[in-house]
């Protein structure tokens, strides 16, 4: 890895990243021009989502949940995704009978299938926590998400992007994330989501218990995303990089 990176950070060279937090670390770590680094952010799906028809299987509506605040965790199954964290977090706000929690993401390897194991168990009898875990096809990621009031993000380990983020704002579902890596550099606070101030079980509760109050308008959110992160933001990004002399 150190050699590849050797020869593939040059001086010379022009460079794209997906997040401002990239782009910090090739100047710091390579020492390259920040003039020579460009960002487009992770571009949303809209082109393929619109196309893709919401299945009643997969939707988070129920009777039993129907008037709760419906907040999604969707993303692989690991610690580093948070998922043991976010489960202390349903713990300590479970009783009160205002949120539906919705659990779902794929769990590959022993560590991760076990995981998986240890919170279906853990919630295999209570009727606010639905967990889905598995593949999830575009159908059933749209259905989840469109039906959802949030989906949550809270990694705990730096990552550069997420594709999830724009796929949950491109259907205009707001994004509740930690302050960490480049994960919040798309969020406008309490405007399309939640900046979560320290990625602790306590500030994650006392953030949810502010959801009550959140108002916002999924097309708005909708519109928005589009316009920075569609298509054709996405071409007239790079077409800009590619006509700089």
């Amino acid at each position: 890895i150190y050699i590849s990176e050797k020869y593939y950070f040059n001086k010379g060279n022009r460079y794209i990243c997906l997040s401002e937090y990239s782009k910090n670390i090739i100047i710091k770590h390579h020492k390259i021009n920040p003039d020579n680094i460009y960002i487009i952010h992770h571009p949303n799906f809209n082109k393929v989502y619109n196309k893709v028809l919401i299945d009643g299987r997969f939707t988070t509506d129920n009777s039993a949940n129907i008037d709760k605040i419906k907040i999604l965790y969707m993303s692989r199954v690991a610690r580093s995704n948070g998922l043991e964290l976010f489960s202390n977090v349903i713990d300590e706000l479970i009783d009160d009978d205002l949120y539906h929690f919705i659990l779902a993401g794929n769990a590959k390897g022993v560590r991760a299938k076990t995981l998986r194991k240890k919170i279906e168990k853990k919630y295999k009898n209570r009727i606010n926590v639905t967990c889905v875990f598995g593949f999830y096809s575009e159908e059933k990621a749209k259905s989840l998400i469109t039906t959802s009031d949030y989906v949550v993000l809270p990694y705990e380990y730096a990552i550069a992007q997420s594709g999830l983020r724009q796929l949950a704002l491109g259907l205009g579902t707001p994004v509740i994330v930690n302050r960490i890596g480049g994960l919040y550099e798309n969020i406008l606070n309490w405007e399309n989501g939640i900046i979560v101030k320290k990625n602790t079980v306590e500030e994650w509760v006392n953030t949810l218990k502010l959801l009550s109050t959140f108002k916002y308008d999924r097309d708005k959110i909708k519109k928005v995303n589009e316009y920075k992160y569609g298509e054709k933001a996405t071409i007239i990004s790079f077409n800009n990089i590619f006509s700089i002399e």
